[in-house]
Parts: structure tokens; sequence; C-alpha cells
């Protein structure tokens, strides 16, 4: 029952008061360095408080993506200057500290540090199509992801909405259940990405063979991921990656990964599928407590 806007002012505001503290902080102890801390606050406050009409009236518009981005873009490059100057310093110094320091410990803290200063959170925008290419559904929302083994057990009494309702669902129709990992989604406002992707059916043909070849091509930005899941009742048979066999998976789900340099041509790849409806009622067939294994083959005798 959150409003989408709401919400993505609350996190405006939850990271706003943490540069604030850092602020009071640092200013209390007459350390010279919270100027730093207080580019962080006035920037970003200023920013948006000078273009609260144009959101009012048009939204998360282009507009207002430029201009804000850019009231951000002269504490964020000198933020990046001091990570520049920290990575100058030690860098060198770690290589001649002995075997007292560990230098990867240090390196890692301060990698670790760096990310967390500059980006709270990740923002992501979903679009679902049909067979027939149209908008299914679409939404917005902080994707949170995890990497801890104790999950957000530690961290939801500092933020309570990343709690247990704010997991994902898992929809089994869709690759991956429609997350690449398990995690917290939070609604929020639909972000603008500098590079959308532009995903194609190129052509589509049956084969003599039996198999329905669908060739597509994607641009986008430089990091990609392709999350595959066949219909039931269809089995990837072939694709233009790799060896041209695609691993086997139990679940049927395939990842590819896929990157680029600059002004790189649109990825072309193509996919072959095998319906395998009669397989998949018989597979259906069989009693709860079997485990049966099945794929599609050939046989040819001379």
């Amino acid at each position: 029952g959150v409003r989408l806007v709401s919400l993505s002012e609350l996190y405006f505001d939850v990271s706003l008061l943490l540069w604030c503290c850092s602020l009071l902080l640092l200013t209390q102890r007459g350390l010279c360095s919270a100027y730093v801390s207080m580019l962080m606050v006035a920037f970003p406050l200023a920013a948006k408080t000078l273009l609260t009409a144009e959101f009012k009236h048009r939204g998360a518009s282009a507009k207002y993506c430029v201009l804000y981005l850019l009231g951000l873009a002269l504490p964020y490059v000198h933020f990046l200057f001091l990570i520049w100057v920290v990575f100058e310093i030690f860098t060198p110094i770690l290589g001649r500290s002995g075997t007292e320091i560990p230098p990867e410990v240090v390196l890692a803290t301060l990698v670790t540090l760096a990310t967390i200063f500059l980006s709270s959170y990740f923002h992501t925008t979903r679009t679902f199509h049909d067979l027939s290419g149209a908008v299914e559904s679409r939404d917005s929302g902080l994707w949170v992801n995890s990497f801890d083994y104790t999950a957000m057990q530690y961290v939801t009494p500092f933020i309570p909405e990343l709690n247990d309702s704010a997991r994902t669902v898992c929809r089994p129709d869709r690759p991956f259940c429609g997350y690449p990992w398990k995690n917290w989604y939070l609604p929020a406002s639909e972000v603008t990405p500098s590079l959308p992707v532009e995903f194609s059916l190129v052509s589509r043909e049956d084969t003599a063979w039996g198999t329905v070849k669908m060739s597509f091509s994607v641009k986008g930005p430089s990091h990609m991921s392709l999350y595959l899941l066949p219909h039931p009742g269809a089995t990837l048979t072939s694709w233009s990656l790799g060896d041209g066999t695609p691993p086997f998976d139990v679940s049927g789900e395939y990842f590819v990964f896929y990157s680029h340099g600059l002004d790189a041509p649109a990825w072309s790849f193509w996919f072959e599928i095998q319906r395998t409806e009669q397989l998949d009622a018989l597979l259906r067939r069989f009693p709860a407590w079997a485990f049966p294994s099945a794929w599609v083959s050939t046989y040819t005798m001379y």
C-alpha cells in the first residue's frame, strides 16, 4: 500500500540523513574533511528542491533526470577524485608493508567503502512481454541483493522495509523466477537508462528436421544478461553460442552473460527449439516418488 513516489522519497531522505550524521560528527570533531559530507548534503538537496515543480508536473522526465544528475555532478566527481587519491597513496605503500598488514584486506575494504559511498542501492525497471511481443506488465523498484550468509537479518532493524514481506516471489513461468537471485524488491519510480535494451526477433523458421529456429538481435549497454526458459512442451536443442550445444540443466533454465566494448555492433544469435509435448505428457504420468531423466536425441543407422 506504499506509494512509489513516497518510497523513493523515503530512500532519498535516509541517504541524506546518513550524510548529515557524518557531517555533524566530523564537524563536532573539528575535522576539515567535513566539507565532503557537506557537498553530499547540499548539492542533492538543492537539486531536488529546485526541481520539485518539474517533478510534480511531469514526473521523472528526461529533463528532470538530466538536471538532477547535473546537480550531483560536482560532489560525485570530487568524491571520485578523493577515492583516486586514496588508492594512489595506499597501493604503493601496501606493496612495501611486509608481512604485518594483509594488502588484500586493506584494498578490499577501500573498494567496499568506495562502492557504499557512491551507490546506496540498485534501481531497476522490469518489462515483461508476451509471445506476440506486446508489453504484458511493467514495474520499477529498488532491487537489493544480499551476498552475506545472514542475508538481511542484521540490517532489518535499521531498514524495516527490508523484511520478509519484501522478498521476491518466485514465478515458475519466468526464467529464474523472474529474478536472477533471491533478493528484496521495494517498489520505486521508473528509471531511464542512457542505453535502453532493444530486443527484436529477426526471423523464425521451421527446419526440415522438426525444430523451430529463431534469430534475435540485441542492442544495449556494455553488460547484459540473458535468461532463457523454454515453454512447457519445448526443449532447447542448439544455439549459436559457444560450441553450439547448450549445457544440460535439470531445471531447463539457461544463463548467458554478454559484454562488449565501445561502438560494438548489435549482438546477433539464434536458438533451435524442439517441441516435446508427448515426452512431457509421458513424464507427468510417472508417480511422485519417481525421478525420470529425459532429453531429446536422434538415432541414425547406415
